[in-house]
């Protein structure tokens, strides 16, 4: 008698401590999960902004003589996929940048997507204003892209290790050629 009571206390601190253990692994496992997709989306993000400043090292100005930043910005956009035909293949949509689940306004566009001409660090190289199509030097003026993605972790018991999103942000640099 005395023998089956000790087996079944046994059999129940195994259950509970396996279903300690196997709680605290699956967290670390969806934590490492998480990790790893918010990672490929960076990876996206850098691909994109580096289509995008290639781009913009190319082709920095419209015909009439303006910054060519619209055509710019829509390239990086359509470098992950199609909005809307569900063609698009990339991990990242960067027709969504805040992750709401609605398409991004004109305003959250430029918040998140911005394009700069600055000066490149070329030492001794004479002053000019990138920012001025006019005045602008290729040899001597860098594109600058930089886009931020707000990533919502895949599990929903993830947020537990601090913020609901996890804010994602690629900057390519490119000398004008």
């Amino acid at each position: 008698m005395l023998k089956l009571k000790h087996k079944r206390k046994k059999a129940g601190q195994a259950l509970v401590e396996f279903a300690l253990t196997v709680t605290v692994l699956f967290f670390f496992l969806s934590a490492i999960i998480d990790l790893g997709l918010a990672f490929f989306a960076h990876q996206g993000l850098k691909g994109a902004a580096y289509e995008a400043v290639s781009y913009g090292a190319l082709f920095p100005l419209r015909s009439d003589g303006t910054i060519n930043t619209q055509e710019i910005r829509d390239r990086l956009r359509y470098e992950s996929g199609a909005p809307s035909d569900g063609t698009g293949a990339r991990f990242v949509n960067l027709f969504d940048l805040d992750n709401n689940g609605a398409a991004d306004p004109a305003s959250v566009q430029a918040d998140r997507i911005t394009i700069a001409f600055v000066k490149s660090p070329v030492p001794n190289s004479v002053p000019v204003d990138c920012a001025n199509p006019a005045t602008m030097m290729r040899q001597f003026c860098d594109i600058r892209v930089s886009v931020r993605y707000r990533y919502k972790p895949f599990f929903s018991f993830a947020s537990l290790l601090g913020a609901q999103w996890i804010e994602l942000t690629a900057v390519q640099q490119h000398t004008l050629p």
